[in-house]
């Protein structure tokens, strides 16, 4: 009879944890499905030294070199998918290339020794929180 109660608390544990994963697949997708419409919408900033010097949409597939005034720093903007990359660059930690591509509503690539943002923006509401004072 033991073995019996003990099939049956395992049955139960089991039955728990299958319902947990069920609902983390679930939000999973949900995220996924979320991130897929909302990638190409919005462009994406060019902001250097603090003023936007360039717009590009995130719908259109284009790769435009980024050179600052004096055209001794670059950066190559790649655009593909809706999403946007710095696929490479001449700064000497290379950081802003090993950032991911940005794609939603208020992310950012930085490229610190150029002094050169990558901003999204979108007309569509933001899923960010916005700190308001």
């Amino acid at each position: 009879m033991e073995r019996q109660t003990l099939f049956q608390k395992l049955k139960g544990d089991l039955l728990i944890v299958g319902i947990i994963l069920l609902l983390a697949a679930i939000f999973f997708l949900i995220n996924v499905i979320r991130d897929r419409q909302s990638s190409g919408e919005g462009s994406v900033l060019v902001i250097r030294d603090g003023s936007v010097t360039a717009s590009y949409p995130l719908s259109e597939d284009i790769t435009v070199t980024l050179w600052n005034e004096e055209r001794t720093h670059y950066n190559l903007l790649m655009i593909r998918d809706g999403c946007a990359e710095i696929s490479d660059a001449n700064c000497p930690d290379k950081i802003c290339v090993r950032s991911k591509a940005i794609a939603r509503d208020g992310e950012s690539i930085i490229c610190l020794p150029h002094r050169l943002v990558l901003s999204v923006h979108s007309e569509r509401e933001s899923d960010m929180d916005a700190v308001t004072g």
